[in-house]
């Protein structure tokens, strides 16, 4: 009696290890949170290099094209020549401009700062937030800009670091308009850290009453994997001042960390 007692109980705690190990497979994927979720989208390695096939008429897309890159070209010298013109001296402002109508570069004005720093605070539409820091040098055309995230998780308790660094091409069309172009890279760090090559193309409208529009949009691939990074926002400011809010996108995949922001900026 006592053996088959003893067998028993030893059958019963084996069913009960074995289902208590099938339980926890089970439960452990709903544990994972929304930044496991979009680190993994990110990072994952794809199946296969896709390659794709582009053709086109040897007729009138070509010329098209060139009357593209022309226009793209000489966008791109004004726009540099115009962020150096800006930088001349103040007691230079009555002299004879290379560039006819463009105001001298005063400090404090948020087109080709000097100096910049950014600080927001985003609430996702999930159980995420994230604080996000970008600083912003810069003389003329030639920038460097360096921009970090850091996403927290409530449940579970996770976070993930988000860093990107980026050369300026700076490109002023008055003291109201700039667009820059960027090269440079993003650091993706959570359970493990990534590094890819990233570009940006940030667009900033300004005007006399103090209205300001931007769209600061980052593009990066890891492990095949497209990262698009996203930022709209609208604010109101003075000189050496300014407060938005806006909307970011930070999307991989079918992963996207997304939501508003509010923050304030600081120029010299």
């Amino acid at each position: 009696m006592k053996r088959n007692a003893l067998l028993l109980r030893s059958s019963g705690a084996t069913l009960l290890l074995v289902l208590t190990f099938c339980l926890t497979c089970l439960v452990q994927p709903l544990v994972a949170g929304e930044l496991d979720d979009f680190e993994e989208e990110a990072t994952a390695a794809t199946a296969a290099d896709t390659t794709s096939s582009y053709s086109s008429d040897s007729g009138g897309g070509s010329g098209w094209a060139m009357l593209f890159a022309e226009v793209f070209y000489m966008t791109f010298i004004y726009g540099g020549a115009s962020s150096i013109n800006r930088m001349r001296p103040p007691d230079a402002v009555d002299a004879e401009s290379p560039i006819e109508g463009l105001p001298v570069k005063n400090k404090g004005e948020p087109v080709i700062p000097y100096l910049r720093l950014d600080a927001f605070y985003q609430d996702t539409t999930t159980t995420v937030q994230a604080f996000d820091g970008r600083i912003e040098v810069g003389w003329g055309p030639i920038g460097l800009q360096y921009r970090h995230t850091r996403y927290d998780e409530d449940r579970p308790d996770d976070s993930m670091d988000v860093s990107q660094w980026h050369v300026l091409y700076r490109m002023s069309f008055s003291q109201f308009v700039e667009v820059d172009m960027g090269f440079g890279s993003m650091t993706l760090k959570g359970n493990r850290e990534y590094s890819a090559f990233s570009f940006t193309l940030p667009v900033q409208v300004r005007t006399p009453w103090g209205i300001g529009v931007e769209y600061r949009p980052a593009w990066s691939t890891i492990n095949g994997n497209s990262v698009r990074d996203h930022t709209l926002s609208a604010g109101y400011g003075l000189r050496f001042v300014s407060a938005s809010i806006g909307y970011r996108w930070f999307n991989v995949g079918d992963a996207s960390l997304q939501g508003p922001f509010i923050g304030a900026s600081l120029y010299f």
